[in-house]
């Protein structure tokens, strides 16, 4: 009964924090991290299971937000430890084709390129409909292959022999003249069959037309002065930035912060350096 009445203070307690009358997305932030902070506190029995709401904002917010601020502040000088940051190549696959782009601190998230995310949906959709057409016309081409021997069989009374997916096989950059063609001899699989075949041998051969499209688009990004040097140079320049206020920051302000004092608190000092 005694740790039912304790779990609901603290319940109570951090009930009475979701009090807050606003939408402003950095209030909201606020919340969540004192919240969590005296959640955490009383875990490791370092707090009360009741905390008036004063002190909670008075006393208890800026430690929180301290503590937080100072958890960034470590990643912060971690990263800038690690040396300046390279950008990359890295690729997504949509069916055959992989599409290459480069990635780096700079372009990252939301900060990719939108006209990439848009290329990257399409070739989503083109490659499954391309997928789905192959499959619809494998079916036909079952379907078409017993017409063959159906009428093949009426006409001469012999049955068609033929292994179907080795027939339907598809090879890149060979001709059509070379593909697998065994029953060529017969009227009826030429009838029936060879129609869906060329379909198939064209949906088969735009596919790996994209992908040498997207080969060529890699090596071009690779190219001295493409992208990817681009996005290097700028990595670099941008750690050198970081790396110049983060040291004028440590020497001008970081020894004066002062807890509870707006402006002045290490979140503030952090946001005003651009961290």
């Amino acid at each position: 009964m005694k740790k039912q009445l304790e779990t609901t203070k603290i319940l109570n307690s951090l009930t009475s924090l979701g009090d807050v009358k606003t939408n402003d997305p950095e209030e909201v932030r606020r919340f969540h991290v004192l919240s969590a902070y005296i959640k955490r506190k009383q875990d490791l029995g370092l707090l009360p299971a009741y905390i008036p709401k004063t002190y909670q904002h008075k006393l208890l917010l800026p430690l929180a937000l301290n503590e937080h601020a100072c958890l960034k502040l470590f990643h912060i000088q971690q990263k800038l430890k690690n040396g300046p940051p390279s950008a990359g190549l890295s690729y997504t696959k949509e069916g055959r084709n992989q599409i290459w782009f480069v990635r780096s601190p700079i372009n990252k998230g939301r900060q990719q390129s939108k006209k990439l995310g848009i290329l990257i949906r399409k070739e989503r959709k083109d490659s499954q409909k391309n997928i789905d057409n192959l499959n619809f016309c494998e079916i036909n081409a079952a379907w078409a292959l017993h017409e063959a021997i159906w009428e093949e069989y009426l006409e001469s009374k012999k049955i068609i022999k033929v292994n179907l997916p080795k027939y339907l096989e598809y090879a890149a950059n060979i001709p059509k003249s070379t593909k697998c063609n065994p029953s060529s001899q017969y009227q009826k699989i030429k009838e029936w069959v060879d129609p869906v075949r060329e379909i198939m041998f064209e949906l088969h051969s735009k596919s790996f037309q994209r992908v040498e499209y997207f080969n060529k688009y890699k090596e071009k990004l690779l190219k001295n002065g493409g992208q990817l040097a681009y996005f290097d140079k700028k990595s670099k320049e941008m750690y050198a930035k970081r790396l110049t206020l983060f040291r004028k920051m440590s020497k001008e302000t970081l020894p004066y912060v002062t807890l509870f004092i707006e402006g002045r608190d290490l979140p503030s000092v952090l946001a005003k350096y651009g961290f």
